[in-house]
Order: C-alpha cells, then structure tokens, then sequence
C-alpha cells in the first residue's frame, strides 16, 4: 500500500504492518500530506487521551472533552494544509478503552473531511485491530 493508492481516501486502514506504515510516512510527506504519528499505548483514562491529542494536534486553543477533540480534529485549519492529513496510530491496545475511545471519534471526524474534500488517512498498526473493530463502517480496510 502507498500513499498514492490512499491519498484520496477518506478510510481507516486496519493491520497496516510497521514497515508500510513507515513507508507511509515517506510517501505521505512527499506528497505535501501532513502527518500525526500517535503512540496510544501510555494512555490510561480518556482525561490523558483528551491531553495528548490537544498537544499531539496543537490546538489553537485549550480545549476539554471528547466533543472538542472531534471539532478540532475535523477542521485542523489552523495549519493551512489543503494536501491532506495522514494520521498513523501506533500502541492501540485489544485491553485499552482509551483505543476504544479513539476509535469512536473517527467517523464524525471522517465524516467532516469527506466533506471538505481534503484527504483523511487513518492507517492503525496491525497489533491494534481488535480496538478499532467498531470503526469499520467508516471506510476502514485491512491491510495485507
């Protein structure tokens, strides 16, 4: 899978092995996307979750909440990027409700890009596919 085949995707790509998710990276930067690399696996309760996406996506502002989480995470403006948003989530755990959560925020989130028409990526590591089970009615495929 390389970016080019993604790129005008609005999706969840579940099982993406760690070599093609590197691979990604690349390609996704060379194509003027933005990347997010998330790491789930320190996250214990939602309140961290809620922290760390505020800083990993560097809101404008404080924020609190789920609810504000999906807005800005919709929206994204404040970087100005038009190519498209690759976000690759590492460290989902089967026994983490925080990957549960995160899970639950992508569809309104895909959603809101679909219908901007600026490109949307999620590509989860292959050890996380339990707890993003629920996502696949988003568009998510499994990556082999």
């Amino acid at each position: 899978m390389k970016i080019e085949e993604i790129s005008k995707q609005f999706a969840v790509h579940l099982g993406v092995e760690s070599y093609l998710l590197d691979q990604l990276v690349i390609d996704a930067r060379r194509h003027g996307m933005m990347v997010f690399e998330l790491d789930l696996s320190a996250l214990s309760n939602v309140a961290e979750l809620c922290q760390y996406l505020e800083t990993e996506f560097k809101y404008p502002y404080r924020t609190a909440g789920l609810d504000a989480a999906i807005d800005l995470i919709s929206d994204l403006e404040w970087f100005g990027n038009t190519r498209g948003y690759l976000i690759v989530v590492r460290g989902a755990s089967d026994s983490s409700n925080v990957s549960g959560v995160f899970a639950s925020l992508l569809p309104p989130i895909l959603d809101v890009w679909r219908k901007q028409g600026i490109p949307f990526v999620v590509a989860l590591e292959e050890k996380g596919l339990i707890a993003f089970e629920g996502v696949t009615g988003v568009g998510a495929s499994v990556a082999g």
